[in-house]
């Protein structure tokens, strides 16, 4: 996985866990949290619930029509392949 590639996988795994803080918590401070995400990477100006922001589509992933939710587990599918390559790569798995 290159740098950059993990830089955004990191950060998708980061946006799916304050989704996750706010439907867990439902508190204020988790909702402002999700807010500011949504304005700061997606261009959002309103708060959107999570369901309906996951089954949105999601433009980051060039011509592949993918809803954000299949983008986020793509990013943990892919991190997952990429550790599995790299404890085959060491004889580890």
């Amino acid at each position: 996985m290159k740098k950059s590639s993990l830089r955004n996988t990191l950060d998708e795994f980061n946006e799916f866990y304050k989704i996750r803080n706010y439907l867990a918590h439902r508190s204020r401070s988790s909702r402002n949290v999700l807010r500011n995400l949504y304005a700061a990477n997606h261009g959002l100006q309103n708060f959107v619930e999570p369901g309906r922001f996951l089954m949105a589509l999601d433009g980051n992933y060039g011509s592949a029509k993918l809803t954000r939710i299949e983008a986020y587990l793509a990013a943990f599918y892919n991190a997952a392949e990429s550790m599995d390559g790299y404890l085959q790569s060491k004889g580890i798995a």
